[in-house]
């Protein structure tokens, strides 16, 4: 299941830490791998809505009562989870893509 990335990324602990483990400092594949995530996230968090809205919570409620009905929303991201992961419906790559854009420093045309 995709998890959502920490806000607060926690350092590495005793000699395995390195320069880009100090605080404010991040590599490009480790800022490439944290926008890679937060994009599978959004989409599954997307997926997930979708899901919902296709009447899947009341599916699975359908027959076993109240209490199903409140784990459903835990089936649905789930299965919501392990679409993205599959490869989901590409919204990731487009949502990476749009994240990336807005890192990359922009060049001042001003005259």
């Amino acid at each position: 299941m995709v998890s959502l990335p920490s806000a607060f990324p926690l350092p590495a602990l005793g000699a395995a830490a390195t320069a880009s483990d100090r605080l404010g400092e991040e590599t490009v594949s480790d800022r490439e791998a944290r926008l890679r995530e937060t994009a599978k996230s959004f989409e599954a968090v997307f997926v997930a809505e979708m899901l919902k809205h296709a009447g899947l919570d009341e599916a699975l409620a359908a027959d076993e009562g109240t209490a199903t009905d409140s784990f459903s929303s835990f089936v649905i991201e789930r299965v919501a989870g392990d679409l993205v992961e599959a490869g989901g419906f590409g919204l990731a790559d487009r949502f990476y893509t749009a994240l990336r854009a807005k890192e990359e420093p922009t060049v001042s045309t001003s005259l």
